[in-house]
């Protein structure tokens, strides 16, 4: 039989997503999926048993476990509801011995066969008889007959499927051919006792078309994008009265988790669905999971679809997005149909670590045999300091030892001669040419405060694991595709922008023309208006405009003195290029004007040339649906607590300049702008004892933010008062306490920068905290503009949407924006935990917030929620830079580049 595993469960700190704080995996995988299936039969007839309210399965269904008769076993889904019983897998000539062991193993009344003799033969149907007291056989000719028959079974009452809410009785509607979608459905089919209906996609089935018209059937999902069942089908299943609601994604990943969302969500059909599980199965082809439904819907747990080896995106955005998981406990619980070879093991640690925080902090090597260059790329950002340590980097198994220019290599090997960053990519240049065979290691990080990491620059991540590389003899995947470039280029300004995909350009490769490159008439790019007149262009020079500030002198980035185009590694703000050059033409664009790239004007590292890239200037570039400019999605990253807050504690008549620092951790409750709000609240007992040893009572309350301590016995000193407080266990976890000879704090509240004696009982307050964070608008159109000043200061205004109705104003808070394409990125910056936007938020758009390059102002959007995108950079600005104050008028976002605020 199958083998069922249960992993151990992962922790993470409370706080790195809203819901989900802990993992745990279950798999499913047997030598094949007929074993699989019994496993899985045999885990529903459990959780049947564990509700008291339930009788005990006596029934059981039986399919097809062929490829060629999937579709038949699709319908089944809802029948496991009608009868509460398992989905068995059997070949089409004979019952499989898992199958047939199930059965004998209980007490079978019933067994119900899906599909005709052709699809489970009479052979399979007289073994299935010889173990139950009954066998029925329900189908047709074709697999659209057998959902119609299947269908009739269907429902609270047979034939009268279940309803959905307020939207009546409800059938499911999937593509007949290509079953994935109809598969994802399974878990809502059961639980809601809703039919599946299957039908080709050009055109509605009529055997279906039929039931439809004598059915009572009022609302039909259609579970698939227009590719599985187009708008022909939909328009005539519309013609019969029938209410429409369409779930799809751009593909079957896609599909899978918008109707996970529609599950979770706050509408959801069947309240039971809580997010607590989810199913995983591989999406190019799962057999494992067709009899997943009943399980899967006795658990309340949507089945997703994931790529072997790898998470796609769709799936990637509904982890993130954790308000919807993680149940009322924080516990998620992923369901894995098949074995390793159908979804590894490492795929299913990727879903349960973005289902806690995101992507976990990683390296990725890359590295060729003949070459002397190794490249390693962080998945988040790093501290250039601690990355380009010769110790994070081993290679067979040597450690790496510098070797100056013109030196002997060490006899070893490990030689190197430099490593250099450049946002999240470290190159280490070595001595001697790689060989096939030979291993890299990038060390990961042991011994770590609290398991974090020292390496990134968001330290609440957890450590980074070694990271092992063999050197091949080839890539895997041959790069044959040059650098793509995409125009955004709007009719009456001045400025365009070429956005460059492509993250091994050849170093120093920059686009040129006549003005910018020596004098020389090279004409990479062009811009010829309607009359075939060429108008200057020029390139920025300026770094200022770029979120990721490269290395000054950093050849790869510069020309002589000057940097063409700006490196932005990473960056969601410049819809994903690797490379932005902004470019000015000496008069306005206007419709009809051609902007051209030349065909080879950008090569990557393995010399491959772009193409010819034409863009025809537009008079605003109108993404929106009918041409309605309204916001698309907003998200926002997680908060960077970039300054801790402190309190400095004199005793001036006994030890003059010395202070008592108190400094919140950077990964404590205490963090960033939280930590402005603790109090420290003295007291000396007049009437105590002095000997020679202190006795100091200390108490912190976290809820309250309280930190107490009252000195009963012994002499006032601020050595004591430190020992005292770090020996208490919590204080010790959120901050420290340290003896220093002089210091000062920058503090924005009156007076808090002054130290408040040992023994005030009034106390003081923490200050000098903040935190950072990143929010991305995106419109449906490129915006020109968003509201001016004084809009700002409005409690419906642009910013204050995230604030719950705070204004910009507010003297704990700054704003910084920066408007890319249809992209607006604001960094938040606060000194109030409480302004410090966060994912769920509630999001409103009010109209005219923001106009596009036709001077329309944007429509007003229903209000949702802020999703999570752990990917969005957390500042735009220096880290060196103070908040000094909310002055609204420094957050403008009507140019390409502009920062406000008052960082």
């Amino acid at each position: 039989m199958a083998a069922v595993t249960m992993a151990g469960s992962l922790l993470v700190l409370p706080g790195a997503h809203a819901a989900v704080t802990e993992t745990g995996a279950e798999r499913f995988g047997g030598r094949d999926r007929y074993e699989t299936s019994a496993a899985i039969a045999e885990a529903y007839r459990a959780e049947i048993a564990d509700n008291p309210d339930r009788a005990q399965t006596s029934a059981v269904i039986i399919v097809s476990g062929e490829d060629r008769h999937a579709a038949y076993a699709m319908p089944a889904a809802g029948l496991a509801s009608a009868f509460d019983a398992p989905i068995l897998l059997t070949p089409t000539d004979e019952l499989h011995a898992a199958a047939a062991g199930f059965m004998d193993a209980h007490d079978v009344d019933l067994a119900l066969i899906v599909g005709g003799t052709e699809v489970v033969s009479a052979a399979v149907e007289r073994a299935a008889a010889a173990r139950a007291r009954s066998v029925r056989r329900i189908g047709g000719g074709d697999a659209y007959v057998t959902s119609v028959a299947v269908a009739a079974e269907v429902g609270p009452i047979p034939g009268s499927a279940g309803e959905w809410g307020l939207r009546g009785r409800t059938a499911l509607l999937a593509n007949g051919e290509t079953v994935a979608d109809a598969l994802v459905a399974g878990p809502l089919a059961y639980h809601g006792s809703h039919p599946v209906l299957l039908t080709p996609a050009a055109a509605l089935d009529g055997r279906v078309s039929q039931y439809l018209d004598h059915s009572d059937v009022e609302h039909l999902v259609i579970v698939g994008g227009t590719a599985a069942v187009s708008s022909a089908v939909e328009s005539e299943v519309q013609a019969k009265g029938i209410l429409i609601t369409r779930l799809a994604g751009v593909d079957r990943y896609g599909t899978a988790a918008v109707l996970a969302r529609e599950l979770l969500g706050t509408g959801r059909p069947n309240r039971c669905f809580d997010g607590s599980v989810i199913g995983l199965a591989v999406g190019e082809q799962a057999p494992d999971a067709i009899s997943s439904s009943p399980l899967l819907g006795e658990q309340c747990a949507p089945l997703l679809l994931t790529r072997r080896g790898a998470v796609p995106a769709a799936l990637d955005d509904l982890l993130t997005g954790t308000e919807l998981l993680g149940g009322p406990s924080g516990r998620l619980t992923v369901v894995v149909f098949g074995g390793t070879a159908a979804v590894s093991a490492p795929t299913v640690t990727a879903v349960r670590n973005r289902a806690l925080r995101g992507a976990p902090f990683t390296a990725e090597v890359s590295a060729t045999a003949g070459s002397t260059v190794i490249s390693v790329t962080f998945n988040e950002d790093v501290h250039r300091d601690e990355v380009i340590k010769p110790e994070r980097y081993v290679v067979n198994n040597v450690a790496l030892v510098r070797v100056e220019p013109g030196a002997e290599p060490p006899a070893t090997g490990g030689g190197y001669t430099e490593i250099s960053v450049v946002g999240r990519v470290v190159t280490v240049k070595l001595t001697e040419p790689l060989k096939v065979g030979d291993t890299i290691t990038v060390v990961g990080e042991t011994g770590t405060p609290q398991g974090r990491t020292e390496i990134a620059v968001d330290d609440t991540l957890p450590s980074l694991e070694s990271v092992f590389y063999r050197v091949s003899s080839a890539p895997v995947v041959a790069d044959r595709i040059g650098p793509q470039i995409q125009i955004v280029a709007i009719a009456g300004e001045l400025e365009f922008v070429v956005l460059v995909t492509e993250r091994a350009l050849r170093p120093g490769d920059r686009l040129r023309n006549d003005v910018i490159h020596r004098g020389e008439e090279v004409h990479e790019l062009t811009v010829v208006d309607t009359d075939g007149v060429s108008k200057t262009v020029s390139f920025k020079t300026s770094r200022d405009d770029c979120p990721y500030k490269p290395e000054l002198g950093d050849p790869a980035l510069d020309i002589g003195s000057r940097q063409i185009g700006e490196q932005c590694y990473e960056d969601p703000a410049t819809l994903g290029a690797n490379l932005r050059f902004t470019a000015t033409v000496a008069a306005e664009l206007e419709v009809g004007d051609v902007i051209t790239v030349a065909k080879r004007a950008l090569h990557d590292q393995r010399r491959n040339p772009s193409q010819l890239t034409r863009y025809t200037v537009t008079e605003h570039a109108d993404n929106g649906v009918n041409g309605d400019f309204t916001v698309r999605r907003a998200a926002v990253g997680t908060p960077r607590h970039a300054r801790q807050a402190s309190l400095l504690i004199s005793n001036t008549a006994d030890e003059g300049a010395k202070r008592l620092r108190i400094d919140a951790h950077a990964d404590s409750v205490a963090a960033g702008a939280a930590g402005n709000g603790w109090v420290v609240y003295p007291y000396v007992d007049p009437d105590r004892a002095q000997p020679a040893d202190s006795v100091i009572e200390v108490g912190v309350d976290p809820v309250h933010r309280i930190i107490s301590y009252t000195i009963v016995d012994g002499k006032i000193t601020l050595a004591n008062l430190a020992a005292a407080l770090n020996a208490d266990t919590t204080f010790r976890q959120h901050f420290s306490a340290r003896v220093v000879s002089t210091a000062t704090l920058t503090c924005r509240a009156a007076g808090a920068a002054q130290a408040v004696d040992i023994d005030d009982p009034s106390g003081g307050k923490l200050c000098g905290g903040f935190s950072t964070v990143g929010v991305r608008v995106q419109f449906t159109d490129h915006v020109h503009s968003v509201a001016n000043a004084e809009a700002f200061t409005a409690p419906d205004s642009f910013v204050s949407l995230f604030l719950d109705g705070r204004y910009v104003a507010d003297p704990d808070l700054a704003v910084r924006c920066i408007r890319r394409g249809p992209v607006v990125y604001l960094e938040y910056i606060a000194t109030d935990d409480a302004l410090v936007p966060r994912a769920g938020t509630p999001v409103r758009v009010p109209a005219e917030a923001a106009q596009n390059h036709a001077n329309a102002p944007n429509l007003a959007q229903p209000v949702f929620n802020l999703r999570s995108d752990p990917l969005i950079p957390q500042q735009i600005g220096y880290e060196d830079e103070q908040l000094s104050g909310g002055d609204a008028s420094g957050l403008r976002c009507d140019g390409d580049t502009t920062v406000g605020g008052n960082s």
